[in-house]
């Protein structure tokens, strides 16, 4: 257990400093978007390429920032039903999470092995977003984004499965499913 101690705080860590560029990304783009405004406001000169810049930030912030939701147990989901099974059948819960588990790690591994090649093409190709002449970046950045948010994500989701697995085998909670029980953590938390 020492050696998923160590790679969860390392993960923690990891996402918590992607996460900080996301937030730090979101006053840059307030700042881009107010002196766009006041720009075209004052001046009839709007900056060139805003749209695109905004539109291409919001999809790489979400993917800065949504490993550190998980880490932090706060990633959306439905689990009115889900809290009712961990209260009443603890273990079918800890199975029925560390499946959800599996299912998130498969899904964003999927989508990081199949982004690599994604961002070889784009790189390679020399792939733009945005209109050229007017305003281009290269796709390659942002699919790197994507390929690393989605990589972080499906080790958080892997390292989760297995303190569930884990836990399964001890019969104690563990940290991230306490609260439904409104039993004390013994592993912690995420």
């Amino acid at each position: 257990m020492r050696l998923l101690d160590a790679l969860d705080r390392l993960v923690a860590v990891i996402s918590s400093g992607a996460n900080a560029i996301g937030s730090f990304w979101v006053v840059v783009l307030m700042l881009l978007i107010s002196a766009d405004v006041a720009l075209r406001a004052f001046a009839n000169a709007p900056i060139r390429g805003v749209h695109e810049i905004v539109e291409i930030s919001i999809v790489a912030m979400l993917f800065l920032q949504i490993t550190n939701a998980l880490v932090l147990g706060t990633l959306t989901r439905s689990d009115a039903l889900f809290g009712w099974i961990v209260k009443s059948r603890p273990r079918m819960g800890m199975v029925l999470s560390g499946l959800f588990n599996v299912a998130g790690m498969t899904v964003m591994g999927l989508i990081a092995y199949i982004g690599v090649d994604k961002v070889s093409q784009a790189y390679h190709g020399g792939f733009f977003i945005g209109m050229p002449g007017v305003f281009a970046v290269p796709q390659a950045p942002l699919r790197a984004v994507i390929v690393f948010g989605c990589a972080l994500m499906a080790t958080k989701f892997l390292l989760v499965a297995l303190r569930d697995f884990a836990a399964i085998r001890s019969g104690s909670l563990p940290g991230h499913l306490a609260h439904y029980a409104g039993a004390p953590s013994a592993a912690g938390d995420l």
